[in-house]
């Protein structure tokens, strides 16, 4: 049998696992062991954790405050773009208030912390299924729905000199955009064309506005890009006198984007949520085309830009490059979020 020996005191047996068996740890060890201290330590270790466990109040805040920081996590990896886009049910549930969690966690009753336990696990599983529908929320459709067909059907009117004249110029904007894409008549005096850009579908499309005696050529493009059906609908246009006068007045017309200079030009109306599509990119594009009173429209699946002006002063107008990049800015949103 091993013995142990403590300095100035007596060599006495080791205890063996056998005289252990069946004995509770909190009693008293058998024997007098006056030189060694560490089953005294251990029984009080243990039962202090004992304590601690079989404390139903505490075992709760240590699970409320687990389930809360999880809670943080999730809310945080959600895109606030696509939790606008989940089915109202869970939209419902994650759309709760947090401020209620935090403060009855720290009430002392049992039923009020289990009812807090309760709620967190509802938010938590909500979360669980959110993430599984979030990459499907993230595709965009690859094909674009063309925009309404022509009041009158084929065939058309002979293409007048200008009119012949406005489709060159089209035609040589759309060589530098996409080589391979080609222009088809989409009504007596307006032109289609579908490219893909960065991997995008994208409709263009140009209308050449003729009047007789009009000493200037007016057009009208559209450049469109499919999104989600369950895309929160959105709607941009530019700001008028009157709604100028309305802002420095601050009475309230609109949805706001906190970005001054584009709340100053424009209008925003639709789903507060529509507001996310807004990037800075988009932001920055829109505030660019100012000039050319651009109008943005996310609905349907569909998100458009409409521009134009009272005359060609550049073929680069009639398909411009910060149009093109606003419909791809709230693709954009939704893919990458």
């Amino acid at each position: 049998m091993a013995t142990m020996r403590a300095a100035g005191a007596t060599t006495v047996p080791a205890p063996r696992a056998s005289d252990l068996a069946g004995l509770p740890i909190v009693t008293p060890w058998p024997g007098r062991l006056p030189t060694w201290p560490g089953p005294a330590i251990a029984r009080r270790r243990y039962h202090l954790d004992v304590t601690l466990y079989r404390d139903p109040l505490a075992g709760l805040h240590s699970q409320i405050a687990t389930k809360r920081g999880l809670l943080e996590s999730r809310d945080r990896a959600l895109a606030p773009i696509h939790l606008a886009m989940l089915p109202e049910r869970l939209r419902k549930v994650l759309s709760r208030p947090r401020e209620a969690l935090r403060v009855a966690s720290e009430a002392a009753d049992l039923d009020e912390l289990a009812s807090v336990e309760r709620a967190l696990d509802e938010l938590l599983a909500a979360h669980d299924e959110a993430a599984t529908l979030v990459p499907k929320l993230r595709e965009c459709p690859d094909e674009v729905p063309d925009p309404p067909k022509p009041k009158v059907s084929p065939p058309w009117a002979i293409e007048e000199p200008a009119q012949l004249a406005f489709r060159a110029m089209l035609t040589r904007r759309l060589a530098e955009i996409s080589p391979d894409a080609y222009l088809v008549r989409w009504g007596d005096t307006t032109y289609l064309t579908r490219v893909r850009i960065a991997g995008a579908p994208v409709v263009l499309t140009s209308h050449i506005g003729l009047l007789p005696g009009q000493p200037t050529t007016p057009f009208r493009s559209t450049a469109r890009t499919s999104v989600p059906r369950s895309t929160p609908s959105l709607h941009v246009r530019p700001r008028r006198l009157l709604g100028r006068i309305g802002r420095a007045l601050r009475i309230p017309r609109g949805l706001e984007t906190d970005q001054r200079a584009f709340d100053d030009a424009f209008v925003v109306r639709g789903d507060p949520a529509g507001v996310w599509l807004l990037s800075s990119d988009v932001i920055g594009a829109l505030l660019e085309l100012r000039r050319l009173q651009p109008r943005l429209s996310v609905r349907r699946g569909v998100a458009e830009l409409v521009w134009g002006d009272g005359y060609v002063r550049h073929e680069a107008l009639l398909l411009h490059d910060q149009a093109i990049a606003a419909v791809l800015g709230i693709r954009a949103v939704i893919e990458r979020s």
